[in-house]
């Protein structure tokens, strides 16, 4: 009733020389998902799940194959010999989906995935004999015997793709490194963030309910957690007033602000909320103009939505993928 199907790119040791780099293959997957449904619409994709918790992260892809124009019974019926022919599995699981994954990552990490060993795979033994004896007719196209996997991506590739198109498309890989260079920033701006997730959480709450924050006494060594984060994250406006826009931030109606505190207690820190201040033009506000406004659905600068940044630079992967064009993938 349904067919599995498992994706992995990268072997052990190439995960324990990257081990840092798993959080981008959440992006790679996602984007051979898109890729599996484009190239196979009658493999009804039910379950996708990435595996982190062995020594290589995989995807596991679970579907129902849905055959059509079938003369006898029903003419549309569940068929894994309909929809995964041996066509398929040399063309589109041996042949595209592994060109895919080779370009998604080179352009994240720079690096190429590894031909397949043999002996694996066994559905595809019947393609991986078809393209062997296809090999035969033209061997004077691939001398160096590198392994069946191999010629057969070489052989596919040549019929496919000029010389030309190869040499455009490098140019267009070795500007696809803007990208790679923007997501590794994102990434670790967001490992230097998370450990201090909580405490960020428990900022915005005291500003959300308009809170004086107790941070405690630093010239006692006594300083809170949350103590220890503002002092690190502490700007100053003037004497007596600081704020903190890189913890976290509000959208209002009069703009994206941040809160300002005045430390009316000399011996220590002691933050009591005075004001807003627009993080662009530096404009303050009442504190009891702008509080209501304050609220969870309208942080800008939380830690879910630096995500987001992610996602924004992986569309401009999307879109050199575009630019390249189907016929060109790596």
């Amino acid at each position: 009733m349904a067919v599995e199907v498992i994706i992995q790119c990268g072997d052990k040791k190439f995960w324990e020389q990257n081990s840092d780099d798993r959080i981008f293959m959440k992006q790679v997957y996602k984007q051979l998902l898109l890729k599996l449904q484009e190239y196979l619409p009658d493999f009804k994709i039910a379950n996708a799940v990435i595996h982190f918790d062995e020594a290589s992260p995989h995807m596991h892809v679970v579907g129902v194959p849905v055959g059509r124009g079938f003369k006898r019974g029903l003419s549309t019926k569940v068929s894994k010999r309909s929809v995964f022919t041996p066509q398929v599995l040399s063309e589109v699981l041996q042949d595209k989906m592994r060109a895919d994954a080779n370009y998604y990552m080179k352009a994240i990490f720079q690096q190429e995935v590894r031909e397949k060993k043999k002996g694996k795979n066994h559905d595809l033994t019947v393609a991986e004999y078809k393209v062997a004896k296809e090999e035969e007719k033209i061997e004077k196209l691939s001398t160096d015997k590198i392994g069946l996997e191999a010629d057969i991506l070489v052989l596919n590739h040549k019929k496919s793709t000029s010389q030309k198109k190869l040499d455009e498309l490098d140019g267009e890989i070795e500007s696809s490194n803007i990208f790679l260079k923007a997501l590794r920033q994102i990434k670790q701006f967001i490992q230097s963030y998370l450990p201090f997730a909580p405490l960020i959480e428990e900022f915005a709450n005291h500003v959300e309910r308009g809170a004086d924050i107790e941070a405690g006494n630093s010239f006692r060594g006594l300083l809170t957690a949350l103590g220890e984060l503002l002092n690190s994250f502490k700007e100053i406006i003037k004497d007596g007033l600081c704020w903190f826009p890189r913890l976290m931030r509000w959208q209002t109606s009069k703009g994206e602000v941040s809160p300002v505190f005045e430390d009316n207690r000399n011996e220590g820190y002691y933050y009591r909320l005075k004001s807003y201040m627009d993080i662009h033009t530096r404009q303050e506000y009442p504190k009891e103009l702008i509080q209501p406004e304050i609220k969870p659905e309208n942080r800008t600068g939380t830690i879910e939505q630096l995500a987001q940044n992610v996602e924004a630079v992986e569309k401009q992967v999307q879109f050199m993928d575009i630019k390249i064009g189907k016929n060109h993938m790596y």
